[in-house]
């Protein structure tokens, strides 16, 4: 069966509708034919009592919506669960537009001031993450130094200076002969 999840209720709804109210509206479709239009009409007009209740009460501004002074797409954002469709395609397209404006102006801010990759990355970072980083940045640096001066070591046994016998090709034979071999 396909079916669709409800629509959430939006905060002005919830702030008009009482529970008889949003019972009278789940019991409709369950109601016989002949009263569903009688019903849903009756409904409406208590939808439209308890707004015109809501903004004419003397207590307007302790139930009053929060004014909320938010960007565009932050409004977007809010609304978007109360819509479908292309509708809300719509808003997907425009909040990821936002975030890559949002990103690109990052960029530009850490560029224009000369960041460099390893501290724009620890901006990034939560601050338990920046101390693993940290830690496992010191770890491996530690571990590179110690390879270094062991491969070092290694390396000064084997230093052959050019010239010397050593230093020869191998596919070069020491002599003139034909067979390899040294002549007088």
């Amino acid at each position: 069966m396909n079916q669709e999840t409800p629509y959430p209720m939006t905060p002005f709804d919830i702030k008009i509708t009482d529970d008889n109210l949003q019972m009278m509206k789940l019991l409709l479709p369950y109601v016989p034919p002949s009263m569903q239009k009688m019903l849903g009409i009756y409904v409406k007009f208590l939808e439209m009592q308890h707004a015109l209740n809501y903004f004419h009460s003397a207590t307007l501004d302790a139930q009053s919506f929060e004014q909320k002074n938010h960007s565009l797409f932050t409004m977007l954002g809010e609304i978007r669960p109360y819509l479908r469709g292309k509708q809300t395609d719509m808003i997907d397209q425009l909040l990821q537009a936002s975030q890559m404006m949002e990103m690109f102006q990052t960029f530009q801010d850490m560029s224009s001031d000369n960041a460099d990759p390893m501290s724009m990355m620890m901006g990034m970072l939560s601050p338990e993450q920046q101390t693993m980083f940290e830690t496992y940045n010191d770890m491996f640096a530690n571990m590179d130094i110690g390879n270094a001066e062991k491969n070092k070591d290694k390396n000064m046994d084997y230093d052959i200076e050019k010239g010397s016998d050593m230093y020869e090709r191998m596919d070069e034979s020491s002599g003139n002969g034909k067979d390899g071999s040294a002549q007088a």
